[in-house]
């Protein structure tokens, strides 16, 4: 190798591509410096072909600090040490060169290691020559391996933590998952993502390692879409139990069949997997008689249920009939008081609500109740009419003489007659007062009326 220190002009020194250090940083000091003093150490550089004149070129190995700096002072010659070199000599030199200064950034470590791994070095050999572990110079290689094109897309690539950059590297086989990562970092939602983006590999990769068992050991898997695999299961099977991710698959699965004594039914869906195993003789009783009871209350909510409607069809249509045959003739005073209660409990509530508070019921349902109450039902609505045209008829009827407070009475009791659910603590506290209006006026409460108003449907004590 022959070795010879001149002056070269600047013109003739090219900064190395392959430099692992990327940025020489503020070299205005180092600059005024060589202004006073002049240049103190000589730079490395290694012959690098001739420009359009013939003239030799320099690329520069070591000293991209002093050429920057030895520029911005005006200097127009620099010494040089030169010695020829290959390429992968050159990599060395500068790679041990910039691993012994501080400021060199872990990505420009890594590339540095990489750019010698490509032109033949293995990792023993960079660790020998750079001073560092071979674990080390693995976890810089694997930095490196993030692509240049998706460094690019992130502004705070070059500000990253050593923890970030081990993290977005060890998703080199998932691209997205790296420009996702890339995205958010240096951000509050870097660690939320890479959270994210952890539990779906671990997921995956536990599902792969569950699907050989199952493949090498002649187990069946049932594919459940949604979250199904909660309660599926076939007829003579214990409810299934989750496989917890935990712990791996043979393990967990091998501990449940040794348990259980036998085979399991295997479902995997959107909520894991789950093992269902064959029941014993006196657990397939149980589970016949359980079934049978659930069976019998559900059909007792049934006949339950359709007494309550039957009941509120009866009591509904005895106020209508009452109402459209007493409501032409109530008298003035006995009107304007029901009026009065009427609207106090359909604006405040059974419960002394406040108005903020007050919801009221859908305008159909009180529709629906106007119309079985009202003495002339509301007309039918032309093709393409909405509910204002029923508001606006009950207005109309409103404002006949005479008419103001019996159209305003029918209005209140139709809208609380809309809010009666006799299954419902709510709607019988709506019935109670509203019956109690009626009462007022006339109307006679049926025994079976009054059991349902003392909560009988409630209790499950109302029989007629």
């Amino acid at each position: 190798m022959s070795i010879r220190i001149v002056d070269i002009p600047l013109k003739q020194l090219k900064p190395n591509p392959d430099n692992p250090r990327t940025d020489v940083g503020d070299v205005s000091e180092l600059a005024a410096s060589i202004r006073a003093q002049g240049l103190k150490q000589e730079l490395l550089v290694t012959p690098a072909g001739t420009d359009g004149n013939g003239a030799p070129l320099y690329r520069i190995v070591i000293g991209h600090r002093r050429f920057a700096a030895a520029r911005l002072a005006g200097l127009e010659y620099l010494p040089c040490r030169v010695e020829e070199m290959t390429a992968r000599e050159e990599r060395e030199v500068m790679l041990v060169e910039n691993t012994q200064r501080a400021d060199l950034t872990p990505v420009e470590e890594a590339d540095g290691y990489q750019g010698l791994l490509d032109l033949g070095a293995d990792v023993s050999e960079l660790a020998g020559k750079t001073g560092r572990s071979e674990s080390f110079v693995r976890g810089r290689l694997k930095i490196a391996s993030i692509p240049k094109e998706l460094r690019g897309k992130s502004e705070r690539f070059a500000q990253l933590s050593l923890a970030d950059l081990d993290a977005i590297a060890g998703f080199s086989d998932d691209p997205k998952a790296q420009e996702r990562l890339l995205g958010k970092a240096g951000t509050n939602d870097f660690g939320w993502t890479l959270h994210l983006l952890n539990s779906v590999r671990e997921e995956k990769l536990y599902d792969e390692a569950a699907y050989a068992y199952c493949r090498e050991h002649d187990i069946e898997v049932v594919e459940l879409g949604g979250r199904l695999a909660w309660i599926m299961r076939p007829d003579g099977y214990r409810f299934p139990e989750a496989i917890s991710r935990s712990t791996p698959f043979p393990a967990a699965y091998e501990t449940l069949a040794k348990d259980h004594e036998g085979k399991a039914w295997l479902a995997h869906g959107d909520s894991g997997w789950r093992a269902s195993f064959p029941m014993t003789p006196e657990e397939i009783e149980n589970d016949r008689r359980r079934d049978e009871e659930i069976e019998a209350r559900a059909a007792q909510l049934r006949e339950r249920r359709e007494l309550i409607s039957r009941f509120a069809g009866d009591s509904m249509e005895l106020r209508s009939v009452w109402m459209r045959k007493r409501l032409p003739g109530l008298k003035a005073i006995a009107l304007r008081a029901g009026v009065v209660r009427l609207a106090f409990q359909a604006l405040i509530g059974a419960h002394g609500l406040t108005m903020s508070e007050w919801n009221p019921t859908g305008v159909h349902d009180t529709f629906d109740a106007y119309n079985m109450l009202a003495p002339t039902p509301l007309p039918d609505k032309p093709e393409g009419a909405g509910d204002a045209f029923w508001t606006d008829e009950i207005k109309r009827r409103g404002m006949a003489a005479g008419a103001g407070f019996r159209e305003l009475f029918l209005l209140l009791a139709a809208h609380l007659e809309a809010r009666i659910a006799w299954d419902e603590q709510e709607g019988v506290a709506v019935a109670n007062t509203y019956y109690g209006v009626l009462e007022s006026l006339g109307y006679p409460v049926s025994g079976a009326e009054r059991k349902a108003l003392d909560g009988g449907f409630l209790t499950g004590k109302q029989d007629e």
